[in-house]
């Protein structure tokens, strides 16, 4: 049409030449001669039309392009938005458990039952050279592993309220060992040295569970001097098999389940209930008993009881489902019945009600749990469990979720955009912890909250535990170079790292890897000297030789962050998952996506051409109004004389005279139809 435009301005221009070459020329010719040359020059091959016709139809042209770009324009909003409408509908019928009939409910409820297993691994930190260390060397650490469990999740007694918008349960946990997933000749029964944390406990409890002391003492019986006897008389009433160290040694010999998941009957725990018991009878001092069960880092509820029978499972868990506000799908409410984080170091402890949070010193005196971390808010548990976040996650965002290893909520971020495409093809976006969350208070205020003031790359978690008990990266990635310089035989990677595998357009968590470093501290105790406790009824300590002269000095100059263990908690989508959510899902995104952009280019496209046509139409006005100047000045020449009939009864000669007289003025009807058009 562009190519009809500009011939159609070529014919109009050779046209108008001719015409002004001279009347004469065009006045000498027979009437058929003039027209055959006027089809030719006006009429040209290009265009298939005499020119006046042209300008109807490049109106029409331009209409209908204009209206072609705003239908591919609509179409390009409407269709991608029905598209991506559909896939949520279909992502919130899955996510969203407001009932036992809803279609997630059965996976949801069981992880037994989903696709995409679970696995819990571990490595031990072994101490080949605990002697050195306690003369001042490094410690030397063999990694052992990986140890493989199955991760079982079961949610008990699940209720829902608020039509279905609010679930309530209480969270089991199973770990279920893998011989075959582990390493080669590994067994969780396999011993490896490390430190003592029921003993590091003590040391860090006795002075606040003895403040009563000086008024009820019990000759020169103080808090060190306890300690060091309850020191002394586990050692001498263990059998021999287990005497792997001298009294008064930080470090004990236990296996991989032991270590982590606890265990029953720990010396020290034993002689400390006698001791209460022999306290309350002869001086009436009350001291809390304790079972002599050293609870772990982690419960592991492998049948209906569990190692506590008090703890059939954990405290109840509410969230919201998402069926009103999708947005809030999968964000609690309460967690282990508690809106902002506490813990009971003691076992037994009456489980948690949330109206003690409204008062820490009576919750901690009259219950037993502890206020996590120094303000309500630092211990907030209100944001989302990781496994869902919203639709349209963003390059470079933050997503906030509550871990419960750290007790804590934290911020991932997406560092520089980072992807990555290793989860069965699917482009996702990787998510990080910030190394704002890692610094020491000293480096960000906002951390003091957390008693981060140790080395920067740790999240100290004495308070919640009860004992010196510090979370890093692997390798203490990402800490202070104090910290590796600290040990030998450990080297950083950057796959040790803790991260989610987020899918952007879904907000569907597709992997979750969570790799964590938990570590103890050795360092001298200030012990005074002294005699160890006499009390009637007990035999000597035995072996205890030197105890009333050990103060508690190792020979350890400085405190040495010691590696304990290293868990890594896998999550990922199953094959099948992936293939079903590329094929339906991923596959519907990309239509819209594809429809989107090829439609916005269409519309451009048609935009486009109609504003050539738009201005190919305007330049030939241009050209029309200067031709009409110049037409102008030519219509000042003397038309041709009519010549008069001779014969007015002569028809022939009339009618020549006639067609003679309407030759002479083609050019101007010629000039007319220009103007008009």
């Amino acid at each position: 049409m562009l190519r009809s435009l500009v011939g159609s301005e070529m014919c109009i221009r050779d046209r108008y030449q001719r015409r002004v070459r001279g009347r004469s020329h065009v006045h000498g010719m027979a009437k058929a001669e003039y027209t055959a040359l006027h089809r030719k020059s006006c009429c040209c091959n290009i265009c298939r039309c005499c020119d006046p016709c042209c300008a109807p139809r490049t109106n029409r042209a331009i209409m209908v392009l204009l209206i072609l770009s705003a239908i591919f324009l609509i179409a390009g909003t409407l269709f991608p938005w029905g598209l991506r409408k559909f896939v949520q509908s279909g992502i919130e019928d899955q996510y969203v458990i407001d009932g036992p009939s809803a279609t997630g409910f059965s996976d949801w409820q069981d992880s037994r039952k989903a696709k995409a297993p679970q696995y819990y691994k571990i490595t031990a930190m072994n101490i080949t050279n605990p002697d050195d260390v306690l003369k001042g060397a490094k410690p030397h650490i063999q990694e052992i592993g990986p140890y493989v469990y199955s991760e079982i999740s079961v949610k008990k007694n699940v209720t829902w309220d608020d039509d279905g918008d609010i679930v309530n349960y209480w969270d089991q946990h199973y770990y279920v060992f893998e011989p075959e997933l582990s390493g080669e000749g590994l067994s969780d029964t396999d011993l490896y040295t490390n430190i003592n944390f029921v003993l590091q406990g003590l040391w860090f409890a006795l002075p606040g569970m003895f403040t009563d002391m000086k008024s009820k003492a019990l000759g020169t019986l103080t808090w060190q001097s306890l300690l060091k006897t309850l020191m002394c008389r586990a050692h001498a009433n263990q059998p021999d098999e287990h005497k792997h160290f001298e009294w008064h040694s930080p470090f004990m010999r236990r296996s991989v389940k032991e270590m982590y998941f606890g265990y029953t009957d720990d010396p020290l725990l034993i002689e400390l209930n006698k001791i209460a018991k022999m306290l309350k009878a002869t001086a009436n001092i009350s001291i809390p008993l304790q079972l002599t069960t050293f609870p772990g880092l982690e419960n592991n509820y492998t049948d209906e009881n569990g190692i506590f029978p008090v703890y059939k499972y954990s405290n109840i868990n509410r969230q919201y489902t998402g069926k009103k506000d999708f947005s809030k799908a999968r964000e609690y409410i309460l967690w282990e019945n508690q809106t902002s984080a506490f813990a009971c170091p003691t076992i037994p402890c009456p489980l948690f009600q949330t109206e003690w949070e409204k008062n820490k010193t009576n919750t901690r005196n009259k219950y037993g749990w502890w206020q996590m971390w120094e303000t309500l808010e630092a211990g907030d548990v209100t944001t989302k469990d990781g496994t869902y976040f919203k639709f349209g996650v963003e390059k470079n965002s933050v997503l906030s979720l509550f871990i419960d290893t750290i007790f804590r909520s934290v911020g991932l971020k997406n560092m520089d955009g980072e992807t990555t495409d290793d989860v069965h093809g699917i482009e996702l976006l990787r998510f990080r912890i910030q190394h704002k969350d890692l610094l020491n208070a000293s480096l960000s205020k906002a951390n003091a909250v957390y008693d981060s003031n140790g080395p920067s790359g740790m999240l100290n978690l004495t308070t919640p535990s009860q004992f010196p008990l510090f979370i890093t990266k692997p390798a203490f990635l990402d800490g202070s170079p104090s910290l590796i310089e600290g040990i030998d035989g450990m080297t950083q990677s950057r796959d040790d790292d803790t991260y989610l595998d987020v899918e952007p357009n879904t907000g569907i968590t597709m992997r979750e890897r969570k790799q964590l470093q938990l570590n103890g501290v050795i360092q001298d105790w200030s012990l005074t000297h002294g005699p160890h406790i006499s009390i009637p009824g007990w035999d000597d300590c035995g072996d205890g030789a030197g105890m009333e002269e050990w103060d508690g000095h190792w020979g350890v100059k400085e405190p040495i962050y010691t590696p304990y263990i290293v868990i890594r908690e896998e999550t990922e989508i199953s094959s099948d998952d992936a293939s079903t959510f590329k094929g339906s899902a991923l596959a519907a995104y990309d239509a819209a996506d594809a429809l989107e952009i090829w439609s916005n280019v269409a519309a451009g496209l048609c935009f486009l051409v109609a504003l050539v046509l738009i201005g190919v139409k305007l330049r030939r006005k241009s050209s029309h109004a200067q031709m009409q100047m110049e037409s102008t000045e030519a219509t000042d020449l003397p038309r041709p004389p009519v010549r008069e009939q001779q014969d007015s009864s002569d028809d022939v000669v009339g009618a020549m005279a006639r067609h003679s007289q309407d030759d002479a003025a083609e050019p101007y009807r010629l000039l007319d139809c220009m103007e008009e058009e």
